[in-house]
């Protein structure tokens, strides 16, 4: 990306990665399923009571600070009325020349609204470098989960994410 400028990394929902073994924070996959109202397009169903995640491993460029997550998403059922979803980001370095890390713990990201009905929403949230615990510069993995246990998260049934964005800056 440009000096000072931004950049963005973009994950449509099959290309993200499956946390599939103990070397994830949380070793639950949300699985890829088909759409429910549009089954040509492949999402990841985050359920409502076990938590389950996704992940990726990002580069953090050098004159980046903050970190914006855009979710694209949307309920698998519409529910009655408006709800929230929550999210946790899961984050640790991959260093060079080192061993990688154990995981962070959780870090709660804003809850999700939702709307009474079965249409995509852009959901974005930009948290600081340093709230993270991350450094410009450097490589990390993270898991991002659905913290469906919480009593925050009103949702009943599947979130479906369509695609995930990282936007630094």
């Amino acid at each position: 990306g440009p000096a000072g400028g931004q950049s963005s990394l973009h994950y449509p929902a099959p290309t993200l990665d499956n946390p599939n073994n103990a070397n994830w924070a949380v070793n639950a996959i949300a699985p890829v399923t088909p759409d429910t109202a549009n089954a040509a397009l492949n999402v990841r169903s985050f359920d409502d009571t076990a938590e389950e995640g996704v992940g990726c491993t990002i580069y953090i460029p050098p004159y980046a600070s903050n970190l914006t997550l855009s979710l694209m998403a949307k309920a698998a059922t519409a529910p009655a009325s408006a709800r929230s979803v929550l999210m946790n980001l899961y984050r640790r370095l991959v260093p060079v020349g080192s061993a990688v890390p154990s995981w962070s713990s959780a870090f709660a990201l804003t809850a999700l609204p939702i709307s009474a009905n079965v249409f995509y929403q852009t959901h974005t949230q930009t948290v600081s470098l340093a709230a993270l615990g991350m450094v410009a510069g450097q490589t990390y993995q993270l898991e991002l989960t659905r913290n469906g246990a919480s009593a925050s998260d009103t949702l009943a049934g599947d979130l479906q994410l369509l695609q995930l964005t990282i936007t630094f800056a």
